[in-house]
């Protein structure tokens, strides 16, 4: 027996009708053109890794592109989630250099981007930046 994509059939069915109603409802409580919210795109994903991604695509009206995007990112699509560049590497600090700028930007999956400019003594501050950004922050 085969789920039907119209979310009518069996729990996978559920969880296309629910991302369907989410969507709707955002897509209506929107007053002007925004990007899809990650909570959204995730739920989709997980229904794409079920159904497959140009079929719901079509049935959620989004990207498939994107959508394919987002089932690789979390690793639904059998590949191991891209970690890596998430985890911070601490680098020792460089002794006698002279303290120039740096420049560092992050791209959550949804491709938001934060870019942080450091000069000058605040340079040597970017382990600490960086964990403090990344969440990762150890508290004493």
């Amino acid at each position: 027996m085969q789920a039907r994509m119209d979310g009518t059939n069996g729990t996978n069915g559920r969880r296309l009708g629910e991302a369907k109603r989410r969507l709707k409802r955002w897509r209506r409580g929107r007053r002007r053109p925004g990007r899809i919210p990650t909570e959204l795109w995730e739920l989709a994903a997980r229904v794409a890794a079920e159904h497959g991604v140009e079929e719901t695509a079509k049935q959620l009206q989004v990207s498939a592109e994107r959508l394919a995007q987002w089932v690789q990112q979390l690793g639904l699509d059998g590949t191991p989630a891209d970690s890596a560049a998430t985890e911070f590497v601490e680098l020792p600090p460089l002794a006698g250099t002279a303290l120039g700028e740096c420049q560092v930007e992050m791209e959550e999956p949804s491709r938001r981007k934060l870019r942080v400019c450091l000069k000058g003594s605040a340079v040597a501050q970017l382990a600490t930046v960086l964990r403090t950004l990344c969440g990762k922050e150890e508290t004493p």
